[in-house]
């Protein structure tokens, strides 16, 4: 038996292949754009040793500081299992501290430690290439056109039904800034 003529693998590999009515599907090319925003926000983040959850998390403690963690971790939607090792991680780098609220004290206060409000600075500079990098290529406009249909998205998306069956808007969400 011959063995196949490598060019032709190789042209059969790069054949163009159609995606059909996928490529009019909203979901589908929402994850092909978060795959590649994705895929450099992380390797911006990498150079800190951040994934874009701990950004996340760190940004909202610099906005919030003395939030709970039961409120960090609901503002960004991380389900609790995977908040707690993520808030750890944080710690044992001495990025974040958690002290008793003066509140309740049965839940903690989050703050950002002098070491992670100057990691968190880098790190949003760094993120601001980025980002500039995405409104580049949509311009102003697109990224304000692209915001807003987005939040409409994601408000449909944490709809709760109501009693006759329909989806009824989250009115807890809070609203976008322009």
């Amino acid at each position: 038996m011959r063995e196949p003529d490598p060019r032709a693998r190789q042209a059969r590999s790069e054949r163009a292949i159609g995606v059909g009515r996928l490529q009019d599907q909203i979901g589908y090319a929402l994850r092909r754009a978060q795959l590649s925003v994705f895929a450099d926000i992380i390797a911006v983040l990498a150079e800190f040793d951040l994934s874009p959850a701990k950004f996340s998390v760190l940004s909202v403690i610099r906005e919030n500081p003395g939030a709970s963690s039961s409120d960090v971790g609901r503002v960004l939607e991380i389900r609790k299992a995977n908040f707690a090792p993520l808030l750890d991680a944080l710690e044992q780098r001495d990025l974040v501290v958690r002290r008793a609220s003066e509140e309740d004290r049965r839940t903690f206060a989050l703050y950002l430690t002098p070491k992670g409000r100057a990691l968190l600075a880098r790190a949003t500079r760094a993120q601001c290439r980025h980002e500039a990098r995405l409104v580049a290529r949509i311009g102003e406009s697109g990224r304000v056109q692209l915001l807003e249909l987005l939040d409409r998205l994601t408000q449909v998306s944490a709809a709760t039904v109501g009693a006759d069956g329909r989806p009824e808007e989250d009115t807890k969400r809070p609203a976008r800034k322009a």
